[in-house]
């Protein structure tokens, strides 16, 4: 099973999850959060404080899962390994290992602690995540429907959607026969890891030309040094970068352009049959007319922008010229971002229109 298809079941199953600890739906509520490096050092406190106890492995693996912290997931690894004794102990054991991909040993603890009478809910949500990510997602299902009957809500139900409506159609596309051999075996879990960053790249490609555009259009306006955080990306750019990626991510969940991301996961077994031969040529010169098309569609958006900024400018070097002794820089600044916003607000809808429709366009390549 492939990367992506892991991740949407894994997704579905940490729902239900939350679902069956909630026990109440809580849409339209709402929930107060911490700031992030409040919470942060509220962690790193408690991991101090907890030493090498038992249970400092679950504050070690949440470090290491939201910040990439790999010295805490050595660490977690290494003191789940000194503790087996109880079942508790065996279920920590088991995470620990889980996340590092030894899932034969995390379910072979996972069954001794079920033996020693630990806490069922624990277990089967355990189990249910291994079982998910070594690709045997049609055994969580049952869990899936037992935690809807318990626990009715949004989230259980869209979890047991996601598993009903992709498992069994990418499970038709996949060999009868497993390959016999590591060799065979390795060949097909890289040609699944290229199939799924294909379509991820995909995405990523064509999102970048808000990312572009954005960039291009705080030029002009000057607003290039005004910076935030775009989680996109993951890394620092251009507000008007960000203002449009953000725009963009939200445009597609509302207008329901997402599903186009889900039938081309399916679609990539379709085109990208696992066990078959892969398209090396085709697939890189699709990657080269996504790239080349997203860089033109972000000039494209950025168009009136250019124009104005080349008119202000040329107009601003007239008048510097005409009169010297006026200060230029400080009444242009001022004009500049106003007229700029004026004209980003008065384009606004046209420029987003165009941008779903070539995401409309670049998504059902797969389809």
């Amino acid at each position: 099973m492939p990367p992506l298809l892991k991740a949407f079941l894994a997704v579905a199953l940490a729902s239900t999850t939350c679902s069956a600890k909630n026990g109440s739906n809580v849409v339209g509520s709402t929930i107060n959060t911490t700031n992030s490096a409040i919470a942060i050092a509220n962690l790193d406190q408690q991991i101090r404080q907890a030493g090498n106890e038992a249970g400092v492995e679950e504050l070690l693996l949440v470090r290491s899962r939201f910040l990439a912290d790999y010295e805490a997931l050595d660490r977690a690894s290494a003191l789940g390994e000194r503790r087996h004794a109880t079942g508790r102990e065996l279920l920590l054991r088991a995470r620990t290992r889980s996340a590092v991909h030894r899932f034969a040993d995390a379910l072979a603890d996972v069954e001794a602690a079920e033996r020693t009478r630990a806490k069922p809910n624990e277990i089967a949500a355990l189990r249910a995540a291994i079982l998910v990510a070594i690709g045997r997602a049609t055994e969580v299902i049952p869990q899936l429907e037992a935690n809807l009957l318990r626990h009715p809500g949004f989230a259980s139900r869209s979890a047991l959607a996601v598993a009903y409506a992709l498992t069994p159609v990418v499970q038709a596309h996949y060999p009868a026969v497993a390959p016999q051999n590591l060799i065979g075996l390795g060949i097909l879990i890289l040609q699944e890891i290229t199939a799924g960053v294909l379509v991820g790249a995909m995405a990523a490609i064509i999102m970048s030309s808000l990312q572009v555009g954005g960039f291009l259009i705080a030029s002009q306006i000057g607003l290039a040094y005004s910076q935030s955080f775009d989680p996109s990306q993951n890394t620092q750019g251009a507000s008007v970068s960000t203002f449009l990626s953000l725009l963009g991510t939200v445009l597609i969940f509302a207008t329901n352009l997402h599903h186009l991301a889900i039938g081309a996961i399916v679609g990539s077994y379709r085109l990208l049959p696992p066990g078959g031969h892969l398209p090396t040529s085709d697939m890189a010169q699709l990657v080269i007319q996504l790239v080349s098309s997203s860089f033109a569609l972000g000039f494209q958006l950025a168009a009136p922008f250019v124009v104005f900024g080349f008119a202000i400018y040329a107009g601003l070097g007239l008048l510097a010229k005409l009169m010297p002794q006026l200060q230029i820089f400080f009444l242009a600044m001022p004009i500049n971002i106003m007229a700029g916003f004026v004209i980003m607000f008065a384009m606004l809808g046209a420029m987003i229109t165009l941008f779903l429709n070539y995401y409309t366009i670049s998504m059902g390549a797969f389809l």
